[in-house]
């Protein structure tokens, strides 16, 4: 039974080995594979930049190229146009005398014309002063007229109410005498009378 049982435990222990053995085999190969992966990418990835570095390459030249070209294309562009514009240039030239002559002598009619305009202009303001004097000469005239009139007004009234006044001082006086007047035939009234009843009462 001992034996049966150690013997037991060492197919177990046996076991156990075994399985660890494996484990770690399993593991190693793992590790292989896994860095197997990683090698293939890197190098995937090594190819790759390497194209591209090509193309870059490849395109580069090619706009290189493709500048040249237009450069000598614009330089031919810029040699015509030049040629062009001397071309054009001269003709300007000739244009611009034949332009300045006439511009000359526009001028000098221009000039003639405003000079005749000036002088009417002057005319015109001559006579406008005139008239300006004038209307101002009549205004004053106007004005002194009327001044004159209302002294005049003025005097008038003045004279009208002195009248008034020595014509009420006259009523005034008039009316003093009146009364005078009254006050004394009252005063010869009274004095008749009491004279006479007194006269009677002696003679009763």
């Amino acid at each position: 039974m001992m034996m049966m049982m150690m013997m037991m435990m060492m197919m177990m222990m046996m076991m156990m080995m075994m399985m660890m053995m494996m484990m770690m085999m399993m593991m190693m190969m793992m590790m292989m594979m896994m860095m197997m992966m990683m090698m293939m990418m890197m190098m995937m990835m090594m190819m790759m930049m390497m194209m591209m570095m090509m193309m870059m390459m490849m395109m580069m030249m090619m706009m290189m190229m493709m500048m040249m070209m237009m450069m000598m294309m614009m330089m031919m562009m810029m040699m015509m146009m030049m040629m062009m514009m001397m071309m054009m240039m001269m003709m300007m030239m000739m244009m611009m005398m034949m332009m300045m002559m006439m511009m000359m002598m526009m001028m000098m009619m221009m000039m003639m014309m405003m000079m005749m305009m000036m002088m009417m202009m002057m005319m015109m303001m001559m006579m406008m002063m005139m008239m300006m004097m004038m209307m101002m000469m009549m205004m004053m005239m106007m004005m002194m007229m009327m001044m004159m009139m209302m002294m005049m007004m003025m005097m008038m009234m003045m004279m009208m109410m002195m009248m008034m006044m020595m014509m009420m001082m006259m009523m005034m006086m008039m009316m003093m005498m009146m009364m005078m007047m009254m006050m004394m035939m009252m005063m010869m009234m009274l004095f008749s009378t009491t004279r006479t009843t007194s006269q009677l009462n002696q003679l009763s």
